[in-house]
């Protein structure tokens, strides 16, 4: 909102339309998309945006479900979803805590330390080589739209399922040991957590740490994914993904600066496809 939309309303080829939840992808008879449909969350009016491409960045569990609901003829199963790969794969951050005492850090003279919320500090992770430090991808994670429930708007909302292998699993017990053995080595005593808990008790829900991504993966053939390695989906070769929906994996990071990474990439392909004529 700082750094990218302001040039770009400079240029004057940029409107803004606030209040506005996409509900579905317009395709034309010959599939490709020409629009969206919107509904006004100020009064309940129904709009449609023509329009040469469609990017969606909604976060990947809404663009999920717009998807999930561009339903016509030619998209029987969701726009861009021949694979029935729409929603499939999601993935969060593994998150588990443990809390501990430390009386060396007690009656310190303020400081500005807390940092961001006061809980973040990043460590470069020192077996990196020797163990997986993210979720991997799997079958049992996903999502799809619930036949009954409708939001406010009227449009029908996600149903979710999710799995944690024992990769995440086996990540979290790890945790738990390193982050107490770390309370013992300054001289604190662990109060919450710890190795004795059960890694399924200390494991976050999925979704929790809202890192969420996946849900339709790129891949270099329409096979086995849903987008191109530039986030053009395969069966609509005008409508773009460019948020955490195509991650075929997730860093043990923050996905945000990835996302700008690939929408940019993401961006310049569709910028080069338009100058050439392909959309």
């Amino acid at each position: 909102t700082t750094v990218h939309l302001p040039p770009a309303l400079n240029t004057g080829n940029l409107d803004i339309v606030p209040n506005a939840m996409v509900r579905e992808v317009i395709t034309g008879k010959d599939g490709r998309a020409e629009g969206v449909i919107y509904i006004d969350k100020t009064d309940g009016t129904e709009h449609r945006v023509k329009a040469r491409a469609v990017v969606l960045a909604a976060s990947a569990a809404s663009t999920v479900r717009i998807m999930l609901n561009s339903k016509s003829k030619r998209h029987p199963d969701g726009v861009a979803n021949s694979t029935g790969l729409v929603g499939r794969y999601l993935m969060d951050t593994v998150g588990a805590s443990v809390g501990g005492q430390i009386p060396m850090l007690e009656n310190l003279p303020p400081l500005n330390e807390d940092g961001a919320g006061g809980a973040h500090v990043y460590a470069p992770w020192w077996l990196y080589r020797e163990q997986l430090g993210e979720m991997i991808p799997n079958e049992g994670s996903y999502c799809e739209i619930d036949p009954v429930v409708k939001d406010q708007w009227g449009i029908q909302v996600l149903r979710f399922y999710w799995h944690w292998s024992d990769h995440e699993l086996n990540q979290v017990a790890h945790m738990q040991q390193t982050f107490a053995d770390i309370i013992s080595a300054c001289g604190g005593r662990v109060t919450r957590g710890g190795p004795e808990i059960n890694r399924r008790d200390a494991i976050y829900p999925g979704g929790e740490i809202i890192h969420e991504v996946g849900g339709a993966i790129m891949g270099e053939s329409p096979r086995n994914s849903v987008t191109t390695p530039f986030g053009a989906t395969w069966d609509v070769p005008n409508l773009y993904l460019t948020d955490g929906a195509p991650f075929v994996s997730n860093a043990d990071k923050n996905p945000t600066l990835t996302l700008m990474a690939l929408a940019w990439r993401s961006a310049d392909h569709l910028v080069g496809e338009m100058a050439k004529g392909n959309i």
